[in-house]
């Protein structure tokens, strides 16, 4: 994990929707609104030199104070400046290699973007960088190299600590008890008494849960408003449905934590 004297935005809010650039930012803990986000070639140029995709890399000035000079014998004063910079060598050279992985991905169909992108003065040019993507191949590029900075290695801290509490139905995994194999069981049908006790939630419901909360998520970057809470529940119950069983209650908390207010004040569901 790379580290640094000065943090370089650390105020900007994670969410589980970025531009690719953005991402390539975030993976290094630096600030993303420092270039355009305008959809053309000249602001493209600009988050391409930013993420070292194109040289040369840049070095910031983060200080330029009047101060004033003595010579050697302490009896003339000249003003002078003191210029301190921060050289973001490493920072460029880690994102450019994470940029590039995506960037290839998406050319060559690997990735589909949550929202593609093209340049408006060059309508048939798609732009990777501005392209819209979850978090799952950031991720998955940060466990396979180790290199991430600080937000990245939080996310997949969440990210591990969400799994383990689906794969155990809401509880840590623990080792296995004394004798077991370890190995996952084999799902099998369950007749009525075999079936889980009345508010018991199965860890097919948590991962339905779960699932439901990274669909309203990507509802959310895209600004996909759903017509009221009955359509946006029958929608993300068919959704989920391979995944397990999505209950009305499960949706509602989700919901409720998840979408933006606007979206709370109007379209509420009907009661008999």
């Amino acid at each position: 994990m790379i580290r640094r004297n000065i943090a370089i935005g650390a105020d900007f809010p994670v969410a589980d929707m970025h531009t690719v650039y953005e991402w390539c930012m975030i993976y290094t803990d630096r600030l993303p609104g420092v270039a355009a986000m305008d959809a053309t070639a000249e602001a493209q140029r600009e988050r391409l030199q930013y993420l070292g995709a194109i040289g040369p890399n840049l070095v910031f000035v983060i200080a330029d104070t009047p101060i004033m000079i003595a010579d050697t014998t302490g009896r003339r004063v000249t003003p002078g400046k003191r210029i301190e910079t921060l050289d973001t060598s490493l920072h460029s050279r880690i994102s450019n290699a994470v940029y590039q992985e995506l960037a290839k991905d998406i050319e060559t169909g690997k990735l589909k973007p949550e929202r593609p992108v093209y340049l408006d003065d060059r309508p048939n040019e798609l732009d990777p960088t501005l392209c819209v993507i979850g978090a799952a191949p950031i991720l998955a590029i940060a466990e396979r190299w180790g290199d991430g900075g600080e937000r990245i290695q939080k996310l997949l801290a969440e990210r591990h600590e969400r799994a383990k509490l689906s794969a155990d139905g809401g509880a840590p995994i623990e080792a296995p008890a004394p004798g077991s194999s370890g190995e996952p069981p084999v799902p099998a049908t369950a007749t009525a008494s075999e079936a889980p006790p009345s508010g018991v939630r199965t860890n097919r419901a948590a991962a339905a849960e779960e699932a439901c909360r990274q669909l309203l998520v990507k509802l959310v970057a895209l600004n996909e408003r759903p017509a009221n809470t009955d359509a946006a529940f029958q929608s993300a119950k068919t959704e989920v449905a391979k995944v397990g069983p999505l209950s009305q209650k499960a949706f509602d908390r989700t919901w409720r934590v998840t979408v933006p207010d606007a979206w709370k004040k109007a379209g509420r569901r009907r009661r008999s």
